[in-house]
C-alpha cells in the first residue's frame, strides 16, 4: 500500500511536521496492525526538501519504506536517508519522452546512486507515465531495470 501525501510540495518543513507526518504515521500505524506483513510506502510529492523529517518513518510499526519524487538526486536522497533506509524511484518520467538511449542511462544512473542493485531500493518513476510517452520508451524503462537491476 502506498499513502500519498499529494499536497507535499505545498508544505515547508515545519508544516510537513504538524499537519501530514502524525497523520501519515497514524495510518500506517493502523493499516500495519491490521496487515502487518503488507509493505506500506509513504510518498510525499514535492517532499524531497525534508527527508531528513522522513526518515524516522520507516519503523517497525509504520512505513516500510520511502517513494522518492524525481526533484530530489537519489545521491543526495541516499546520503540524507542512510544506507538501510529502502527506498523506491525516483526516475523523472519526462525522460521516458527522450529515446530509449537516455531512459537506459537514467535507470542505471538511478540504480547506481541508489547503492547499487539490490540495495534497499525499488526503481520507479518519481511520479506517474505521461500520458503522451511512447510505449517503446516503457518498454526500454523496463529492459534496462532487467539489465542493471540484477547483481552479478
Amino acid at each position: 500500500i502506498q499513502l500519498f501525501e499529494s499536497w507535499a510540495h505545498h508544505l515547508n518543513p515545519t508544516d510537513f511536521e504538524i499537519f501530514a507526518k502524525p497523520y501519515a504515521l497514524r495510518a500506517a500505524t493502523k493499516i500495519r496492525l491490521a496487515h502487518p506483513d503488507v509493505p506500506v510506502i509513504f510518498f510525499a510529492n514535492g517532499g524531497s526538501s525534508y527527508l531528513h523529517l522522513q526518515r524516522d518513518m520507516v519503523a517497525a510499526d509504520a512505513f516500510t519504506s520511502l517513494s522518492l519524487d524525481w526533484g530530489v538526486d537519489m545521491g543526495a536522497a541516499r546520503a540524507a536517508l542512510g544506507p538501510d533506509v529502502p527506498v523506491q524511484g525516483n526516475v523523472d518520467p519526462s525522460l521516458l519522452l527522450v529515446d530509449p538511449g537516455t531512459v537506459e542511462s537514467a535507470v542505471k544512473t538511478c540504480i547506481d546512486l541508489a547503492g547499487g542493485p539490490g540495495n534497499r531500493h525499488v526503481l520507479n518513476l518519481g511520479h506517474g507515465v505521461l500520458q503522451q510517452t511512447p510505449e517503446a520508451n516503457v518498454a526500454a524503462f523496463v529492459n534496462a531495470a532487467k539489465t542493471h537491476g540484477v547483481r552479478h
